[in-house]
């Protein structure tokens, strides 16, 4: 959780929650956030979900951070996905 915090908020300028946990606790960027927990909550394997209004944008502001994405964000009928 600690890497992972340092990560978001360090490196991508997100900012923790500040009712956060050690075990569970949402970053927020620009209106957006990300719900992160320490163990599996009865689910295996990890994925994540961001939604922003501009794609583009928010990639060229993480590019530096170099970020890896295990699927790049593509369009699907014309919006970014």
């Amino acid at each position: 959780m600690l890497a992972s915090l340092r990560y978001y908020v360090e490196v991508l300028g997100f900012q923790n929650a500040d009712w956060g946990t050690d075990d569970f606790t949402s970053v927020n960027r620009d209106g957006a956030g990300i719900y992160l927990c320490r163990g599996g909550q009865g689910q295996s394997g990890t994925w994540v979900w961001i939604g922003v209004e501009d794609v583009e944008l928010f990639m060229r502001s993480t590019r530096t951070a170099a970020p890896r994405f295990a699927i790049p964000p593509r369009t699907i009928r014309g919006r970014w996905r």
